[in-house]
């Protein structure tokens, strides 16, 4: 058992060597230009990502999905009319 904690600990010190050698210059030339994107806390529970495009106009917006609870609802959950209610505010009809 013992040697099993010894090998997992030299493999994530591998790990965090390889990952050392990476910059932001390395991954741009691998992977090209990152993604136009934001993220926002638009509720204490709800963070909503936004990608632009041309002109930095929004070309998509990313909610998490709102559920339906029976009974006593959580505080902090997800429902599906927080949601609801956040669309009305970001697109009024």
């Amino acid at each position: 058992m013992k040697y099993s904690a010894v090998g997992i600990v030299a493999l994530l010190c591998s790990f965090s060597f390889g990952l050392a050698q990476q910059d932001a210059f390395s991954i741009r030339n691998k992977y090209g230009a990152p993604l136009d994107r934001e993220t926002f806390r638009v509720r204490p529970e709800i963070e909503m990502v936004v990608d632009y495009g041309a002109g930095k106009q929004v070309c998509r917006i990313q909610l998490p999905s709102g559920r339906r609870y029976g009974g006593v609802i959580p505080e902090d959950a997800v429902t599906k009319e927080k949601i609801d209610e956040l669309l009305t505010e970001l697109a009024p009809v």
